[in-house]
């Protein structure tokens, strides 16, 4: 690139800034009816429950632990665009997909088994079925930028029953995204359209560099310092490093 080409990508930028990450349906109505959202907007009903309690208890809330309730709160979540029945038992597995038969998305496909093989843990009376939901949605992002796409851990209520694989995608020059998953145990699951399937977390690709030593007596006081105050949120409220999160629907 010329550094007129340069200069002009970059006053365009500043101008007109790029989103991180761009997520595009090619089903027209799915991103009106069960469009992508922020993380941080989907209130599970293990949370709702949780702060009501507490609220009545006087004890802790999730967001008590900054790093778990960062990690909820960070990125967004790809949701069911269908409902999804699943019935796994010894004979085999059965989806169906929408209210009827005749729904718009593309049905499920099987996945070549040996890719997966051994990494989720079934349950002995079932067979290794692998499937994958393709998903109406296409994702972009900056030029450098890939995004961890993983099951919606602290989102969605279904994992005890389903494995989903999760993955790391560069979507600069790919931009597919599926849901994959595993069934662990003989199951009946009703997944309705709206509930969250994946947590896609955008990041900027770097060189990853570690080190492994002994700590230093200047580290140890690092890692054993802790504020020593009683006052409520107080590392929330001087140390914590606010992220932001934000979506814009066109």
């Amino acid at each position: 690139m010329s550094l007129f080409s340069t200069i002009k990508s970059t006053i365009s930028n500043f101008f007109n800034p790029q989103p991180m990450i761009t997520f595009k349906c090619d089903i027209p109505g799915y991103e009106i009816g069960q469009p992508v959202k922020r993380a941080m907007d989907i209130k599970p009903d293990w949370m709702v429950e949780q702060n009501k309690a507490a609220e009545r208890t006087g004890t802790h809330k999730f967001s008590a632990c900054p790093g778990m309730h960062d990690y909820y709160r960070v990125g967004y979540i790809v949701p069911a665009w269908e409902d999804f029945e699943i019935i796994v038992d010894e004979k085999g597995i059965t989806i169906n997909i929408g209210r009827s038969t005749r729904f718009v998305c593309s049905p499920y496909e099987k996945m070549v088994q040996s890719v997966v093989t051994g990494i989720a843990n079934i349950d002995d009376d079932i067979n290794l079925h692998a499937i994958k939901l393709v998903c109406p949605w296409k994702v972009f992002t900056k030029p450098g930028y890939s995004a961890f796409v993983i099951p919606a851990l602290y989102h969605s209520p279904f994992l005890r029953e389903l494995f989903v694989y999760p993955g790391i995608v560069d979507y600069d020059q790919y931009h597919t995204i599926n849901v994959m998953f595993t069934p662990v145990k003989k199951m009946h699951v009703k997944i309705y359209a709206g509930t969250p399937l994946l947590h896609v977390i955008p990041y900027k690709r770097e060189d990853m560099t570690a080190e492994v030593g002994l700590i230093s007596q200047h580290e140890q006081g690092l890692a054993n310092f802790t504020f020593r105050s009683g006052a409520p949120g107080l590392f929330r409220k001087l140390f914590h490093q606010k992220k932001t999160t934000t979506i814009d629907y066109i």
